[in-house]
């Protein structure tokens, strides 16, 4: 499976790492440095860099949650 880097996905507490597509559907995010667990980081996808889509869904925000690996 090809994967290929995007810099639309940005954390807004500044978590360096890399994005890549894994699919049509699914976008994986590899931070450079381990994720506090149990805490929540907030992430901004600029899905209208990546697609054409209405003004609405520019930004996708969401909330994910550090783990132990």
């Amino acid at each position: 499976m090809k994967r290929s880097k995007t810099n639309s996905l940005a954390s807004l507490l500044a978590v360096d790492g890399k994005a890549y597509w894994i699919d049509a559907r699914t976008i994986e995010f590899n931070p450079n440095n381990d994720l506090t667990p149990d805490q929540l980081y907030t992430v901004s996808f600029k899905l209208g860099n990546v697609l054409k889509v209405p003004s609405k869904f520019n930004d996708f925000n969401f909330i994910i949650n550090g783990f132990n690996r």
